[in-house]
């Protein structure tokens, strides 16, 4: 398969959601997110895991990510970092080739502060 259309399609909305996110209440609760946390499977199944420099400069490994941008045949995301329950950006950018990805996992809609 040449183009994972599911797959770009999917990331799109992602997309378009993180930035049309605003802040949601109903009589019942309020949420405010700018970011759906995501994790990447290849195709074996295995998941998708960048190395990357932790703010200490330490190697640290993390498979969370923010999505950015999508064209027709890669994405490029934002890899996170999470710390005792919230998420950061590590400013670190990373373009995955959407061949060899084989699912996605949602993983929370979250707010970031530090996009």
């Amino acid at each position: 398969m040449s183009t994972n259309y599911c797959i770009s399609n999917f990331l799109k909305v992602i997309c378009l959601l993180q930035e049309n996110s605003i802040n949601n209440c109903s009589s019942f609760r309020c949420s405010y997110y700018n970011t759906r946390v995501l994790s990447f499977y290849r195709k074996d199944g295995s998941l998708y895991s960048i190395s990357y420099l932790d703010s200490s400069g330490n190697i640290s490994i993390s498979s969370i990510f923010r999505i950015i941008s999508v064209s027709s045949d890669c994405c490029t995301v934002l890899i996170l970092e999470q710390n005792n329950g919230t998420y950061s950006s590590t400013k670190e950018f990373l373009t995955i080739d959407l061949k060899c990805i084989g699912a996605i996992r949602c993983i929370l809609d979250v707010n970031v502060s530090n996009l």
